[in-house]
């Protein structure tokens, strides 16, 4: 885990169990309006302008879905981490990019999910300089920030990525786990909308 500290930047939210609604912002990281109940959220995303994917470009995975939860009371199990890349890659794949093994791809795609203030949550977010903030706390509720990043295999960093995104949501329990992967779904669908179509001028 030592490669996230060094240049990862990453999605981090707490994608099993985030709640969605109306309030958004995009691309400004100050947010709109302040958020008044826990189904709101607030989203941010960065694009190089001179990123202009071709058909059917490449795209690898920097490392596994990086978790970031070693402070908070809830906890990602490995299914949930599973169910959260594979649903990260299917809509990667549906804007026209096709994910490869080797060295041989035109990007790298870093993921994780941030579920605490911690050091290691507050490294990540540093490096990718997009910070989605809900304005204000709603009763209890905790608050998780989801966030994607796309970048030249070749560059030394994530800070430089060709494309950023992210998410935060309050972060909400006793649902049942179909209710949960359908609005996480939601949410990734919201935080990917914004990744340009590999082929599209």
């Amino acid at each position: 885990m030592t490669k996230v500290f060094k240049n990862a930047w990453v999605v981090g939210g707490a994608a099993w169990v985030l709640i969605l609604a109306s309030c958004a912002q995009s691309p400004s990281p100050e947010p709109d309006q302040a958020a008044t109940t826990p189904t709101e959220y607030s989203a941010v995303s960065m694009t190089n302008p001179d990123f202009t994917p071709a058909v059917g470009a490449t795209v690898r995975w920097y490392d596994d879905v990086f978790i970031i939860d070693g402070e908070s009371a809830l906890k990602i199990n490995d299914e949930q981490k599973a169910w959260l890349k594979h649903t990260v890659q299917a809509h990667v794949e549906a804007r026209g990019y096709r994910f490869v093994d080797g060295d041989n791809a035109d990007y790298e795609l870093a993921s994780a999910l941030i579920l605490d203030n911690s050091p290691a949550a507050q490294r990540i977010q540093s490096i990718a300089h997009v910070f989605p903030h809900l304005g204000t706390t709603v009763g209890q509720h905790e608050e998780g920030t989801m966030i994607v990043a796309l970048k030249s295999p070749w560059s030394p960093s994530f800070s430089s990525a060709l494309w950023r995104s992210a998410i935060q949501a309050y972060v909400v329990d006793g649902q049942t786990p179909e209710a949960q992967r359908a609005r996480t779904e939601a949410l990734i669908v919201r935080l990917m909308d914004s990744l340009p179509v590999a082929g599209k001028d």
